[in-house]
């Protein structure tokens, strides 16, 4: 997989200190060797695209806060704010998030846009994986069915793989 990246220093919107860094996707060309197992990929990337644990990223959170300065807030609000930050983490698989929040380099207690850049970039890195293995799945299944259909071509007889199925036809293959 070739990825062409950038890397940004963006500033705090008042004090226009940089508060960290930030690397951002570029281009994405994904290769897949032939013999790759790709219905193995595409379970691996299936549990990679799932979310952390809500106490998880509550914990997240708190180590972030911990090591990072934050605006000051009543007690209530805090909660509220972590609530909120998690409710939209749920969103982005569980790895990612750990990566993205874990390794925050600013000084100061990220802004959910800040976050959600950062998290989408990564993001969009993975679902081009997911999508160009979903891809070579589904081309590696239409080669299959085409060869299957080629074979009975050959010898005379219709591809029952491609003919159409009536709702009929359906049912009584279902029983």
């Amino acid at each position: 997989m070739k990825v062409n990246n950038t890397t940004r220093f963006p500033t705090h919107p008042q004090t226009r200190e940089t508060t960290g860094w930030r690397i951002v996707v570029g281009p994405i060309d994904v290769q897949i060797s032939e013999d790759a197992d790709l219905e193995q990929a595409h379970e691996i990337l299936a549990q990679l695209m799932q979310p952390a644990p809500h106490s998880q990223l509550l914990a997240w959170l708190a180590e972030l806060a911990a090591v990072t300065a934050a605006r000051q807030m009543s007690p209530e609000d805090g909660e509220v704010a972590v609530y909120a930050y998690a409710r939209r983490l749920a969103g982005y698989p569980h790895d990612i998030v750990e990566k993205v929040v874990l390794d925050w380099t600013g000084k100061w207690f990220p802004t959910w846009a800040e976050l959600r850049e950062v998290l989408d970039d990564q993001l969009t890195r993975r679902r081009v994986v997911v999508a160009k293995v979903m891809a070579e799945i589904t081309l590696a299944r239409v080669k299959a069915l085409e060869a299957k259909c080629g074979a009975a071509q050959r010898d005379g007889s219709e591809c029952a793989a491609l003919s159409p199925v009536t709702e009929e036809e359906a049912g009584t293959r279902a029983t």
